[in-house]
């Protein structure tokens, strides 16, 4: 066993027969009961601590932005269709050869030059800000624990920009939104049950707007034109839905995200605002 001298400190190793008798140090000649060293207990040390992940940022602010272009875009399809309706009504007074005008023909052309262009300043950043959005929920999902994430955030924008994987890719990744954003003991199937409807409306708008437009162009003479016109119609009709559920989709998930946080977080960590950040 090793001892050591209480006198000058030296260790030594004895016999353990020796335990508890008289002996002489060799290193200072002084004699002391020889016993075992104490040897202080080695104190637990704490396991290294996880990598923290991507932290969890609250996509209200950026759900706000978008629901302002969607519901501009509702506001403006609305008059869209009434514009449209107005020029059916002069078309139809040109088949029945009504006298009608040069300047109502200019006042109705320039009219709808003028919504046309206020659609695009409004569904342009619409189209962005909700893609932005779309990327933050989906990073959200992380920190959220979600069970199922099929795409990285990138991806799940990334696939509206590839040819025929796009029909399905991003409705997938809005169903891993869905899926992961119902906070804990909430069932979230009257969201996820709007998801295929939604997408169904959003495609068929898209496939409308082609063809109304390209029946724009085409168009020569009146009973051409008014077909064009009546696919118009159709087309603001089917973005007032598109727009409605979109919005709807994106405020009742950012809701959601934002309550799972919280019910996950419990009161020791500080709870994320619902306006930000961002």
């Amino acid at each position: 066993m090793m001892t050591q001298c209480p006198h000058c400190r030296e260790s030594s190793e004895v016999n353990d027969a020796l335990n508890g008798l008289f002996i002489q140090c060799p290193a200072c000649g002084r004699g002391f009961r020889a016993g075992p060293i104490a040897v202080a207990p080695v104190s637990a040390v704490p396991p290294p601590l996880p990598p923290a992940g991507p932290p969890f940022t609250s996509p209200i602010p950026r759900a706000r932005l978008a629901a302002a272009f969607l519901i501009a875009g509702i506001a403006l399809s609305v008059v869209s269709v009434w514009s449209s309706q107005g020029q059916l009504d002069l078309l139809r007074r040109i088949e029945r050869g009504d006298d009608v005008g040069e300047p109502e023909i200019e006042s109705n052309d320039r009219r709808e030059s003028a919504i046309g262009l206020l659609g695009l300043a409004v569904h342009l950043p619409g189209v962005v800000l909700y893609l932005c959005w779309k990327y933050r929920a989906y990073k959200n999902l992380g920190p959220l624990q979600a069970g199922r994430m099929r795409f990285s955030p990138g991806g799940s924008v990334g696939w509206y920009f590839c040819p025929l994987l796009n029909l399905y890719k991003p409705v997938q990744a809005m169903g891993d939104i869905a899926d992961g954003s119902i906070p804990p003991g909430q069932v979230g199937r009257g969201v996820r049950a709007i998801i295929p409807f939604w997408w169904l409306v959003w495609i068929l708008d898209g496939v409308a707007s082609q063809v109304a437009f390209r029946a724009a162009l085409r168009a020569e003479g009146v009973s051409a034109l008014v077909g064009a016109t009546n696919l118009d119609i159709a087309s603001s009709g089917l973005t007032i839905v598109s727009n409605a559920l979109t919005l709807l989709l994106v405020w009742r998930l950012s809701r959601a995200q934002v309550e799972r946080w919280r019910a996950l977080a419990g009161p020791a960590n500080p709870e994320v605002p619902v306006g930000g950040p961002r």
